[in-house]
């Protein structure tokens, strides 16, 4: 405002506009000297206190503070009077009716024209709703990490225009994130390109629609390794429908998506099982042998040959526990077959302990590459042998399976015209994961099998 103008208000005395304002001041406002005692508090301030004007000389601030704040307000006050430098300090006071409020002071040194200090210059916020209602939100927020720690579930929230993100530490974790990651790109930048147009879209039709979203999609761990995450939540929109903040909760559903992928490879698996069953077991008569056996005893070895044929197909397709026994696994699946030629199957590995996915998938392809033996394949004849052999490597920092299958002394070998649902299982089906691969070689002397698949 022009100097001009401001002389048309009512106070046109300089020591009347001071006055005015400083009384008229919708803060608390006073003045202390070099010893930090107050020699002038505006209207706001006298009334926080109760103090008249002709009272100060008799008033001591310090009888106000709370005793638990004392301490606390001690040193930065005793250091900003020391060395003539500005404070920011919070304590709780005493009311005029008796009531504790938090006041946040903000003080400044004044000096007079020769430069001499003669105090601070002081100006008190009551900040305790404020203070209050952070609480309030830190317990809200501690109490929603406890709860989402506990299900297994984070809370983010991405502001779509500024892009940086904030999360909670599941969150953090989830997304594979340091606490100093808060760009957006830190998580999206590693979400396949058209997974991250699925977010987008998703995201967006939540703030047109009004509804919440609800969002699944790959994320590359920064070890390589790949993880399902679903998110849920609303977003938030401008006036024009523009999407500006999403929030909401993530959880991986690796495991999840897992199952249901094995249990489609399942009903997929049974209906070829069923082709292949009767078949099985016709190479299995055949290679129980009669001779030297009585009619009991021909049952009683066929029927514990067909009872180990339907315990491995149990075994490895069971999920009751949380791990497989890669031996005991093999040993199972195999044990129809080593009934009666126990050397015809030679396995060498050591113990391994499998996680259930990868052991239920590896026990699929242990019983087709059985089964297609038994049928056309090395163990169809006499001669013909199977090894089996099993070993862990690292490979990019991460630890792998090597598992080999390898036949000879069988008929000879020739890739068939089609591939069916057996040879896409061992292809292709079993080894999708990241970092997994699969060969299988249709050689001559005998058909090969080599598995590499990361156990994390």
């Amino acid at each position: 405002m022009p100097w001009s103008l401001l002389q048309q208000t009512p106070e046109t005395e300089t020591l009347d506009l001071y006055r005015a304002i400083i009384e008229g001041a919708p803060a608390m406002l006073w003045l202390g000297d070099d010893i930090g005692k107050c020699v002038f508090l505006n209207r706001r301030q006298r009334e926080f206190w109760g103090v008249d004007i002709d009272d100060l000389a008799r008033f001591d601030w310090g009888r106000t503070l709370h005793p638990d704040d004392r301490d606390a307000l001690a040193e930065p006050f005793s250091r900003a009077m020391r060395d003539r430098t500005p404070m920011d300090v919070e304590a709780r006071y005493r009311r005029a009716d008796g009531v504790y409020r938090r006041l946040h002071t903000s003080a400044a040194p004044r000096f007079n024209e020769d430069g001499r200090f003669v105090g601070m210059v002081c100006v008190n916020i009551d900040v305790t709703e404020q203070r209050a209602t952070e609480s309030d939100l830190r317990a809200a927020k501690d109490a929603l990490a406890l709860a989402t720690a506990a299900s297994d579930l984070g809370w983010g929230t991405w502001n779509l225009s500024t892009g940086r993100t904030e999360w909670d530490a599941r969150g953090r974790e989830l997304m594979d994130l340091d606490e100093d990651e808060r760009d957006g790109n830190d998580w999206f930048a590693r979400v396949p390109r058209e997974d991250r147009e699925i977010i987008t879209e998703a995201v967006a039709r939540s703030g047109r629609d009004l509804r919440p979203f609800n969002v699944t999609f790959r994320l590359r761990r920064k070890t390589g390794t790949e993880r399902r995450i679903h998110a849920s939540g609303t977003t938030e929109t401008t006036p024009d429908g523009t999407a500006t903040r999403a929030t909401g909760l993530v959880r991986d559903i690796t495991e999840e998506w897992r199952e249901k992928q094995f249990q489609r490879l399942i009903i997929r698996e049974l209906n070829h099982r069923m082709k292949n069953l009767l078949g099985l077991v016709n190479a299995l008569v055949s290679q129980t042998t009669t001779e030297g056996r009585s009619a009991t005893e021909y049952r009683t070895a066929l029927r514990g040959r067909l009872d180990a044929l339907a315990a491995s197909s149990r075994l490895s397709v069971d999920a009751d526990a949380d791990a497989l026994d890669l031996h005991g696994l093999a040993s199972s699946i195999l044990a129809p077959i080593r009934a009666d030629r126990p050397d015809a199957v030679a396995m060498e590995g050591g113990p391994l302990r499998l996680p259930i996915h990868n052991g239920r998938m590896i026990g699929l392809a242990l019983h087709e590459l059985a089964t297609n033996a038994a049928k056309y394949g090395a163990l169809s004849v006499p001669d013909g042998k199977v090894s089996l052999s099993w070993r862990t490597e690292s490979r990019d920092g991460r630890d792998c399976l090597v598992l080999t299958w390898q036949e000879e002394g069988g008929p000879k070998v020739a890739a068939p015209g089609s591939r069916g649902f057996g040879t896409r299982l061992l292809e292709h089906v079993i080894s999708e994961d990241p970092g997994a691969s699969a060969d299988l070689a249709f050689a001559e002397s005998g058909l090969r099998y080599r598995l590499v698949l990361p156990l994390d």
